[in-house]
Formats: C-alpha cells, structure tokens, sequence
C-alpha cells in the first residue's frame, strides 16, 4: 500500500471518527441536563438540551426535555410544535407526556383538545395519586376559559416593548402620576444579585426608565444602589406624592420596606416592622391618605395560600393587627392587591375563583350599606389569559392600566403590557352608486367583526339621511350591503383606535350597481350549478394553510358569496395521514378544518352556511403504507381538508 493511500484511510478514518462524536450528545451534557431538568432549574437545562438536540435531532427524549422547558421559561409556544412532534412520533417518551402536552394546548387556547390531554393523563393516575387534583384544577380552567372567551371585553393588550421587557420576567410596574416614569422589577442578566436562586433563575432587582421627547421608554436603569442587593428587592407602590417607595425584600420570608427619595436618590429602606411576619408577605396597597394597607400574606392564612388583608394605623400612626378579607379569598393564593382612587374598587389577582389559568385579574366593588366587599369579578379576556395575570396598575387618570403577563407576543417569560380600553365610535355616511355618485336607497348594512359573530347594523332608508351605526374602534369589520335580499356588496373596514367614547368617522361607501339596478337572478326554474371543490393540503404535521390552500378557498367563497341560497351548505372535512396516534390525529384534522372554517368566515362566507368535522386518520383516499413500506405519496394526499356540499334531507 502506497504512503498516498494510507494518509487517505488515515484522514478518512479521523473524519468518521469525529463525525460519530459529534452526531451524539456528549455524557456530560446529557447528565447535567437530566441533573437540571429533575430540579425544575428548566432555564438551566436548556443550553444543555439544546447542544443535545442538535447533536441528535431525533432523540425524542430530548426535544420533550426541551420542550417542556421551553414550556416552563420563554418559548411556550415553540413547546407546543416540539410536543406535537413527540407526539407523533414517540407518545410513550414519558408518562407524563399527555398533561405536557394538555398544559402547551391550554396556553394556547386550544381548550377543548387541552381537556381532551388532560382526560387522557387522568386515566394514567392511580385513584389516590394526589396529582389527579392538580390535572382536575386545569380541567375547570380550561372549562372556565372556553366561558369566559364567549363574552370578550373591549380592551386592547400591547406589549411595551424590548426596552423594557426582556427573555427574563418583568413585573410589578409602577406609574409616576405624570406618565413619563417607570419603576418595575426584572430578572434580566444584569441585576445585582448573582444567578442561582432558589428556582434556579436570576434575583430580583428594581429597575427605572424614562420616557423621552417622544414617549419611547429608554433604557431601564438599576434604581439605586442602595436597594438593589444580592437578594430580591421588588417595586411595590410610589407614596407620599411619590416621595417614597414601597418595596418588598426577601427577609424572614419575605418582607415591606420604605425607601425614601433624598437629593436625587433612594435612601437605604427600612422595615416596616409592626406589619411584617416571620412569614410571607407579598404585596400590597396604601390608601393616599396612608392610614390604610389591603396586602397579600400567608401569615393567619385560611388554607396556608396568600390572602388579602386590611390594616389601619391607630392614632399612634401604627399598624393595627392585619384582619383577612374572607370575601375576597378563595382556596388559592390571593395577590396583587390595587385600590382605585377613590377607594371603592379594589383589583387583586387569584389563582381560584373562575380563573382561565394561574393568576387572572379580579375586581370587586366596596358595598356601603353592608360595609364589605362585593363578589369578585373577572376581569375577562383580553385582560386575563390561561397563563398568570397579576400586578396590575393604573395610570393617575385611571384609564390606562399595566399588569404583568406572558402573551403570544411576549419577549421571554412574563412582560409588561399596557391595558387600554376600546371606546365605540359612531360611523356616519352615505350609500352611493359608483358610477353617478347619487345615494341609493333602502340598503341594509351590516358589520360584522372579523373573526366574531358580532354584528352591527344600520340602513339607507331615505336618500337625503346619512346611515349611522355605533361600532368598537380598533377592529376590523366586513361589511356587507344588502337590499330587498340581495347582496349589493361587500367590503373589509377597519376602525383605528378611538380616543374618546362616541368619536364620530365619516365613510360613504360606493357600489356598482348594474344598468336595471338589481342583481342578477337565476331564472326560474332553473337549478344552482353543482359544483364540486378541490381539496386542500398541508405539509406533515401542520395545519396552517399555504398560498395554493388560499387560493382555492377564495374560490370557494366567490362562488359561494355569488348564489347567497341558504342551502347551498358545505361541510369543511379534516384529514391526517396514519402518522401518530388516532388521539392525535383527531386533534390535527379539527385544527385544519378549522383554519379552514375561519378563513372562509372571515372571507364573508356566514357560518350558518358552513359545517365542521374532523376525521383524523379514518377516511384515507391513498395507501399510507405500500408494500410493508411508508409511502410517502400516499401520506400527503391523506393530509388534506375536503369541502362536500351538505345534501337537503
């Protein structure tokens, strides 16, 4: 063998050598994560699990370790789509995969398949297991969210924005009276404490940002030196014409503090010593007038979780022994108190009462002639969400409000959004032929909000009248014109976000109307053409429609908008291929006749013309196996959504 040959095998050799070490996860790394992953350090774990799926990008006990970190830090909805490939995959990766997966779908408002999940763990557990009470608890979450997203309230969420959120928490915002100032906790990297607290995250540190020319927040600043410390500090309230700072330490269990402001900076806090405990106490709020605290402690608790109290000071100016509010304390941890202005509304977060999931935000009303507090009331969705709700804050004209949340949208675990309230506007205007510009009479117009059955309506019924109908601003609508039955016309409107209730915005909408001024009719007698309609397709494992998907839908709606027959039905089938389990399957094909579904809505096709059904992988139309083999052609015909028209019995 020639020198030429050998450095060849020797190079070869090496090549294979150090291909087979990097398509395997190192030891190390996979028992630093397995060491990690057991101890919920789930942030910890992810560089780890992360070096290990690439390494092994199949390894499906890894991407479910992965995912359910993701799940458990800041990429929940990346947990999703890594737990559905488990699922089709390798379902038995772990016995505890169904209530993972049921959690991903529940943060992801897929409630009905969330129940479905967390039904399919149950059956796992023993009778006394002491989890079945946890897996039933998000059961009635789920069940309380698919109630409370009937009745959605007007309120636009936005996020504030990288400056001050970041992939870690932030919470507990605080508003200065002119707006332009902010006070709020993180656990971003550059805190002062070190990494590696009890949950394996960074420590708490209060964090400020100013607003500039403008209104763009800038970059937060450590508050002060002396109440950042290695441990948690947390914002609390500004006091005293904002003078001073309630703040919370993590001493004895958690403590309040009062710092004060001096020559530009926070004094060094001190305790407030004839409130604290030994025990945990969490928040809280004082009255402007500083006599009266409602705060959240475990100490005295009911069931051992937060509860709210209220405090006055005596004529000594000292705290009076704290007495629980029982009519605002459920068998969960209370938190988060907030007392409006004028004192007769007070908000808190709960985990109990009717929650979507974890904290939600709550209200209740001071009733005067019985002298307590009224019963709680959710704020609703979009406020709440199936994950924690809390820390909510109004700015001084009680309007804007701010809470802590994780979102869709969310930069990392919690963020801080921005409530706003949606005012209705009045849309005034006239109907008008295109062509001559004269108003048409007797039209019927109706707005119905994109993606939602709500429907407004209004009429041209005399030339010389404008129509004037009372709709939500920050929607968009489609609006359709009728007349005597027939559709005139339909078009897309969107209504920016009001400042004031009642805003009134001028539109006149123009037709085109044919040369006789009415539709077009089939003669009588004669039958609607019969139509017939492709299928639709999808790549493996998705449900999300594609361009050559959309395409055919508009189809669909044209024809179907063009001969408005109320019996002219479709049926929007859903299929999958024989991949994953039949559980799974039956999920996958509803999400796709639902994507479906809505886009046709959404187009203007009414609902009452439509129907849903999912058959997940029971109505093959190709072999998904050929020959003892996967047949891959096969597969991507069965992963498919149909529409037949529904035959009148």
């Amino acid at each position: 063998m020639n020198k030429n040959k050998i450095s060849l095998i020797i190079v070869l050799t090496f090549f294979v050598s150090i291909t087979s070490v990097f398509a395997q996860a190192s030891k190390s790394d996979v028992k630093t994560a397995n060491k990690l992953f057991n101890k919920e350090f789930y942030r910890d774990a992810l560089p780890y699990l992360e070096r290990m799926t690439a390494a092994e990008p199949e390894n499906y006990d890894f991407m479910y370790k992965k995912a359910v970190s993701y799940l458990n830090t800041y990429k929940k909805i990346e947990a999703l789509k890594l737990l559905t490939i488990v699922g089709q995959n390798e379902p038995q990766v772990d016995k505890h995969f169904q209530f993972w997966l049921g959690r991903a779908d529940h943060l992801d408002y897929e409630f009905e398949e969330a129940i479905e999940h967390f039904l399919l763990y149950e059956e796992t557990l023993g009778k006394k297991d002491t989890r079945r009470k946890e897996v039933e608890k998000y059961i009635q979450h789920c069940r309380n969210s698919i109630e409370i997203m009937k009745d959605p309230k007007h309120f636009q969420i936005l996020n504030v924005g990288n400056m001050i959120n970041s992939e870690y928490s932030e919470h507990s915002p605080i508003i200065s009276g002119d707006g332009n100032r902010m006070i709020f906790t993180s656990r971003r990297k550059d805190v002062k404490g070190i990494k590696e607290a009890p949950d394996g995250e960074y420590f708490e540190d209060i964090f400020v940002s100013e607003k500039d020319n403008n209104g763009n927040w800038q970059t937060p600043k450590s508050i002060s030196s002396y109440l950042n410390t290695t441990g948690h500090e947390a914002s609390i309230q500004l006091i005293d014409n904002e003078t001073k700072l309630l703040l919370y330490k993590f001493t004895r269990g958690g403590d309040f503090y009062i710092s004060e402001l001096k020559d530009g900076d926070w004094t060094p806090p001190y305790r407030i010593d004839d409130i604290n405990t030994s025990d945990f106490e969490s928040d809280a709020h004082i009255t402007p007038d500083g006599n009266t605290m409602i705060l959240s402690s475990d100490n005295w608790s009911r069931d051992g979780n937060l509860d709210l109290f209220i405090t006055t000071k005596d004529e000594n100016g000292k705290w009076k022994p704290k007495t629980r509010i029982d009519e605002l304390c459920s068998k969960e941890d209370e938190d988060s108190p907030y007392l409006s202005k004028d004192g007769k509304t007070l908000y808190f977060s709960s985990r109990g009462f009717n929650t979507m999931g974890g904290y939600d935000i709550f209200k209740s009303d001071w009733n005067e002639a019985e002298k307590k507090w009224g019963n709680p009331i959710n704020l609703g969705h979009p406020i709440n969400s199936p994950d924690n709700d809390i820390y909510y804050y109004q700015e001084s004209n009680g309007k804007i409000a701010y809470m802590s949340s994780f979102r869709l949208d969310s930069y990392g675990e919690k963020d801080i959004y921005k409530i706003i309230p949606i005012p209705h506007v009045f849309v005034k205007g006239k109907v008008l032929d295109s062509e001559t510009k004269q108003p048409i009479e007797n039209v019927l117009l109706s707005f119905t909000k994109i993606g939602d059955s709500l429907t407004a309506g209004a009429d041209s019924s005399k030339l010389e009248d404008d129509y004037s109908v009372s709709i939500l601003s920050a929607t968009e609508y489609m609006v359709a014109m009728t007349r005597n039955g027939d559709t005139l016309s339909k078009e897309r409107l969107t209504i920016a976000l009001a400042d004031e209730e009642g805003t009134i915005i001028k539109k006149d909408f123009f037709i085109v109307m044919p040369v006789d001024s009415t539709l077009p009719t089939t003669p009588e007698g004669e039958e609607r053409p019969l139509f017939t309609f492709k299928d639709i397709y999808y790549p493996f494992d998705q449900f999300n429609l594609t361009p050559e998907s959309i395409k055919e839908l508009d189809n669909i709606a044209k024809i179907m908008l063009a001969y408005p027959d109320p019996e002219f039905r479709i049926s929007v089938n859903g299929h999958t291929d024989s991949k994953g389990s039949n559980t799974y399957n039956i999920t996958l094909s509803k999400k796709r006749a639902k994507a479906a579904y809505n886009y046709l809505v959404q187009k203007g096709v009414p609902d009452s013309r439509l129907e849903m059904r999912h058959f997940g992988e029971s109505e093959p139309i190709a072999d998904n196996e050929k020959n003892g083999s996967d047949n891959p052609e096969g597969r991507a015909k069965n992963r498919r959504t149909e529409f037949k028209l529904i035959e009148i019995k």
